[in-house]
């Protein structure tokens, strides 16, 4: 782990509006982000900042890419403000065009690393099986069938 410290004195900080402290707190992770940067990686850190503000709560962020002789099944996740992690499932055939797309219900950070385990295609369908794991035994996961 890298720590860099960053902040300033309570008094200033609590003065702000909402607006600034937001301001502030994502200056200073970017800042931080940047001087932890490898020599050189500095703009795809700036960039891929850049990126997630810009997309907010519908940022599509890749997760999982399986792919047979026909089909191609990518899983992306959302992250909402409130800490949910939203899976979106796009199925795509060879070509390129999508069969189909689900958005799954939402997931707490552990129930939805749990759940995204082996994912198989078949010929209409996919088949997401959880993790056989603690926690996929605690939020009691079942696989999820996407047909098309």
């Amino acid at each position: 782990y890298h720590y860099v410290d960053a902040g300033c004195e309570p008094e200033i900080f609590n003065s702000l509006e909402l607006s600034q402290k937001t301001a502030f707190i994502l200056e200073c992770v970017k800042n931080a982000s940047l001087i932890k940067a490898a020599e050189g990686k500095a703009q795809i850190f700036e960039c891929a900042f850049e990126e997630v503000l810009h997309g907010g709560a519908e940022l599509l962020i890749p997760y999982k890419h399986k792919e047979n002789e026909n089909y191609n099944v990518d899983i992306f996740v959302r992250i909402s403000d409130d800490a949910a992690f939203i899976p979106l499932v796009r199925v795509t055939d060879e070509n390129g065009f999508a069969k189909t797309e689900k958005e799954l219900r939402n997931y707490g950070r552990d129930e939805f690393i749990s759940q995204m385990g082996t994912v198989t295609i078949g010929r209409a369908c996919v088949r997401i099986a959880p993790r056989k794991n603690f926690y996929a035994e605690f939020y009691d996961l079942s696989p999820v069938k996407i047909e098309w």
